[in-house]
């Protein structure tokens, strides 16, 4: 081979190996691109989560005033407190969500570091 020939096919391959390295960066670029979008759909994601979830927090309140105003319509008696045995107080639906009515027992005497003990 004549040295033209030599040196104008070592210039062949820089200019392929320089391409090369382009489209590498360029790839590079465009999978950083769509890694980053895809992080930020996935925020999005949590937050269109957390709403629906928020909502039906909200709904599951509503839901559960409205079962305590049924039952003290239906159940009190002349402005007393109906005994739970009579309604459901112990994870009551709503939809999908459940709700529990907490109060104390009646019938217990209190004790505790809240009372004053007997002399």
């Amino acid at each position: 081979m004549k040295p033209n020939q030599t040196s104008l096919m070592s210039q062949r391959r820089r200019e392929r190996a320089s391409v090369l390295v382009i489209v590498l960066w360029i790839a590079i670029g465009l999978i950083s691109i769509a890694l980053y979008f895809a992080n930020s759909m996935t925020y999005e994601l949590r937050a269109s989560d957390n709403r629906v979830s928020g909502l039906e927090t909200d709904q599951a309140i509503e839901g559960a005033a409205r079962y305590v105003a049924w039952v003290l319509n239906t159940y009190s008696t002349n402005g007393s407190v109906p005994n739970n045995t009579q309604f459901s107080c112990e994870a009551v639906p709503v939809g999908d969500a459940h709700f529990w009515l907490i109060g104390r027992n009646p019938a217990e005497t209190p004790s505790g570091w809240w009372t004053k003990p007997a002399s």
